[in-house]
């Protein structure tokens, strides 16, 4: 979704949601766990790795995911409970980029061939997993009292932590009235703290607690330690609905209560781009992004009559058109302005993450020698993206039901796992509001699947051959590179159109779903 644009478009939109101390009494800590293992990873007192003790270094790691934990409950100070949540096995949709972005780390570890921590083993499923649940059951044993609870929820229970908290929060088993803080300050996490406090308990303060981050370093006091952020969620809503209702008052727009002017927001954050749908390359929040989705939200509710989407009703095709045409009418200008953008960059020739502006495969869409878009631009970006025309429409029916999939299991209602988009671009608006008009209304996504994925069978669909060490001897996912060894490529192409940074970049590499990775196995 843009997490640094979109934390930074925010906190200088929004003056004043985000402090440096706890303000009033906090009854409940959650814990979106797996942004702290990696935070440890990188901090300077981590145990410096040993591929000859690899036993003894994770036993150290531990030690130092268990002290920070504690460091941050004190910070914190909960009055009633604390819970942690780890990933567990997540949708299809999310293996996909899971997927990706471990097989592309793999060939960078090959080239840079230093001995780390094999960080994949951060993956439900693996052994190492097994021992920090271990670890956090003990912690959770020493540290609970008759006042403080503390809660576990590990790999073996599905579902990703952010989300898992979010259903936490919906069973309303924080109790209590005081404020609740979430540890973590991903895009995503603001998206649904914003969106379950409006539905579940819109008069309870809420925060999110992470550490303060400067021109991407974390920042840190004289002696060392990290300094944090307090970013209010309650604060950032008031923000947000007091600007959507001025500028509905101004324009003689739809006028919505707070709680429909913040859900209709969230829902509407979907179209940048999430971790499920690609972001479109002339919709970006880095690029004007925000400013225009707040403008695009008066669009859509004055041609719904009402809010875009409501837990009853879903989401309103008529105003969701009326946002989707605007988009696609500004489609020519806001792709050309993208690409011209990326092709005029300067980059540092000696820096890897600054590879697709030397690639320059953004000038396939360019008359040569300049950098205005050639006359059929929009042909070649359908070739490249997307083969044929059958293909084209079915990428743009899946993304529609991407937007209705995606606004389910943000909001806790029953989701298929099995969905995916499973394109490396968005669809051209204008190909999206075809689908839509000819389909006459919304395209549902397809219902759940009877059967889920095991941690240890989401695994072996994530895991490059140079991290299968991780999957354990005897279980039968462990032969998917005899029976597919087309999955498991270890040289790629890595796909840069449309990308500014290496880290955006996806491998262009087989994506086998559950049902054929079973079929395969017999």
């Amino acid at each position: 979704m843009g997490i640094p644009s979109y934390f930074r478009k925010l906190t200088s939109s929004y003056k004043g949601i985000v402090r440096r101390n706890r303000i009033g009494t906090v009854d409940w800590l959650l814990f979106d766990f797996n942004c702290l293992i990696y935070h440890v990873l990188q901090r300077p007192d981590c145990p410096v790795y040993s591929p000859d003790a690899p036993a003894s270094w994770e036993e150290k790691f531990l030690n130092e995911v268990a002290r920070y934990t504690m460091k941050v409950v004190r910070k914190v100070d909960p009055q009633r409970g604390v819970y942690i949540a780890i990933d567990g096995v997540a949708p299809m949709a999310k293996i996909r980029q899971q997927r990706m972005r471990r097989f592309r780390a793999a060939v960078e570890a090959a080239v840079d061939g230093t001995a780390r921590f094999d960080k994949n083993a951060i993956t439900p499923g693996t052994a190492f997993m097994g021992k920090l649940s271990t670890r956090l059951q003990e912690l959770a044993a020493k540290h609970s009292s008759a006042t403080l609870q503390i809660r576990l929820s590990d790999t073996t229970e599905a579902g990703e932590g952010e989300q898992k908290l979010m259903a936490f929060l919906r069973r309303e088993e924080a109790t209590g009235k005081d404020a609740v803080v979430v540890y973590g300050l991903d895009a995503d996490l603001i998206v649904l703290s914003l969106w379950t406090r409006a539905m579940h308990f819109p008069c309870r303060p809420m925060q999110l607690f992470r550490e303060h981050v400067e021109r991407g370093e974390i920042e840190r006091d004289g002696a060392g330690e990290e300094i944090f952020d307090w970013f209010s969620i309650d604060e950032l809503e008031l923000a947000i609905t007091t600007e959507l209702a001025a500028a509905a008052c101004g324009r003689g727009g739809t006028k919505l209560t707070p709680k429909e002017s913040i859900t209709d927001y969230c829902a509407a954050m979907m179209l940048p781009g999430n971790d499920f749908l690609p972001t479109s390359m002339s919709f970006r929040l880095k690029e004007e992004g925000h400013q225009r989705l707040m403008k695009l939200l008066q669009a859509g509710q004055q041609a719904a009559g009402g809010p875009l989407w409501s837990a009853e009703t879903g989401l309103a095709m008529a105003g969701w058109l009326a946002i989707l045409r605007q988009l696609e009418s500004e489609e020519h200008f806001r792709f050309g302005r993208a690409v011209q953008k990326k092709l005029q960059a300067r980059g540092n020739d000696e820096d890897p993450e600054d590879e697709p502006l030397r690639q320059r495969a953004d000038e396939v869409f360019v008359v040569p020698g300049t950098a205005h878009l050639l006359p059929n631009w929009r042909q070649i970006y359908d070739r490249l993206a997307f083969g044929g025309c059958g293909a084209r429409r079915a990428a743009a029916r899946t993304y529609i039901q991407g937007l209705s999939w995606v606004v389910d299991y943000y909001t806790g209602k029953p989701i298929s796992m099995d969905w995916v988009y499973n394109w490396h671009f968005a669809p051209r608006w204008a190909t999206i509001v075809e689908e839509m008009v000819a389909e006459g209304k919304w395209i549902a996504p397809p219902p759940q699947g009877a059967r889920t994925l095991e941690p240890v069978e989401q695994l072996g669909m994530v895991l490059p051959l140079a991290s299968w060490h991780l999957i354990p001897s005897g279980v039968a996912v462990k032969r998917l590179p005899e029976v597919a060894p087309e999955w498991f490529p270890e040289t790629f192409h890595v796909q840069s159109i449309g990308k500014r940074f290496k880290w955006e970049c996806e491998p262009e590499i087989p994506i086998p779903t559950p049902v054929q990775v079973w079929k395969r196995l017999g």
